[in-house]
């Protein structure tokens, strides 16, 4: 009796949970990372707060897109924001990959360019450079 019930319902949860999993960020620890990182001032949606905290949805921009990593290591000052973003040390080539393509691909929906931890580290040093140079 057991077993039959087992049977019956045990599809039926296996179809559930592909349901609500197909719902989620395909970059969860992107969208985790984000949401601890930057959720607070970009707001969770990336809608941003204005004059404050610049949108990060959308985001249209090849050039700006390849600028996010250095813009997450060591922040910006913008004079169209108010409140300059500060940098954060602590956040490691792989969790700047990780946000990067959550903000890319599913906070934008679909940029369609997966950045490696390879392409990330090579713009991190090159702004690296460009900082100490100046």
């Amino acid at each position: 009796m057991q077993l039959n019930r087992f049977r019956i319902f045990m599809p039926l949860l296996i179809l559930l949970h592909s349901i609500v999993s197909c719902n989620e960020a395909k970059y969860m620890q992107g969208k985790r990372t984000y949401d601890i990182m930057c959720g607070d001032c970009h707001m969770e949606d990336g809608s941003g707060v204005k004059n404050l905290y610049p949108q990060l949805k959308p985001l249209n921009s090849a050039v700006l897109a390849n600028n996010i990593p250095c813009i997450i290591k060591y922040g910006l000052n913008r004079e169209i924001s108010l409140i300059k973003m500060p940098s954060n040390p602590s956040l490691k080539a792989v969790d700047i990959t990780n946000i990067m393509n959550y903000l890319l691909n599913d906070l934008n929906n679909g940029y369609n360019k997966e950045y490696t931890l390879t392409e990330v580290e090579e713009l991190l040093n090159s702004c690296k450079a460009d900082k100490l140079e100046k």
